[in-house]
């Protein structure tokens, strides 16, 4: 074999053709040559069947698509997990209810809403402060199913002014003798959003609540 002249092709401005680096990543062009090579230095009296060639064929061109995919959904996650948080920075400063037994009394009270799973004859609202007694009850009569407002003006039972902080809420129903399920949905202010990894449902942190995922939010007020 004859070999290249690298003098002559410098003295031209020219540079030898670089060796290609091996890869150890088997390509579709490099599996196709694998099966030509397979089917050429087949045994003649056993040859490979038509269904096997297209079978393999098939599972490699199965595992090359799911890698594909793979790529595929990876990119659009990290599109979609960038669009929601900052999608998520815009809740800062507004109000939102969440799932919580736990209530956040401000300067102009507390508000939330009782979600009843059937209607119901009586409604109430109990609030409890830290050490478990009864500040006030809030009741708000026959209501359907569905989500209840309630507004709390800061109030005791007793007409005292309760103060500032966190109370614990009970929603109590019932409907001709039976209890109805309910829960309850503080509303509080969105303080700050927290960055969250590719996968993760991002954290917004609520006043006086700390974090909750961002799916967890019922309502945008």
């Amino acid at each position: 074999m004859s070999t290249i002249d690298t003098t002559a092709l410098q003295s031209l401005g020219l540079s030898a053709p670089q060796a290609s680096q091996p890869s150890n990543q088997l390509g579709q062009s490099d599996f196709l040559k694998l099966m030509t090579a397979q089917m050429q230095n087949q045994d003649p009296t056993q040859p490979m069947q038509s269904g096997e060639f297209m079978t393999q064929i098939a599972q490699f061109g199965t595992v090359q698509g799911i890698q594909d995919l793979q790529k595929s959904f990876a990119s659009l996650a990290t599109s979609l997990t960038s669009n929601n948080t900052m999608q998520a920075t815009g809740l800062v400063g507004r109000n939102v209810l969440v799932p919580s037994n736990v209530g956040v009394l401000g300067s102009n009270g507390m508000d939330g809403a009782a979600t009843l799973s059937t209607g119901a004859a009586a409604v109430n609202v109990d609030i409890y402060d830290a050490s478990g007694a009864l500040v006030r009850q809030l009741p708000l009569g026959s209501q359907a199913a569905g989500q209840v407002n309630y507004h709390w003006d800061g109030l005791t039972s007793s007409g005292a002014s309760a103060p500032p902080g966190l109370y614990q809420i009970k929603i109590e129903a019932s409907s001709g003798g039976s209890s109805v399920q309910a829960a309850n949905l503080s509303q509080t202010r969105v303080d700050s959003v927290q960055f969250s990894k590719t996968g993760q449902d991002i954290q917004v942190n609520l006043a006086g609540l700390g974090a909750t995922a961002f799916s967890q939010l019922s309502e945008i007020r």
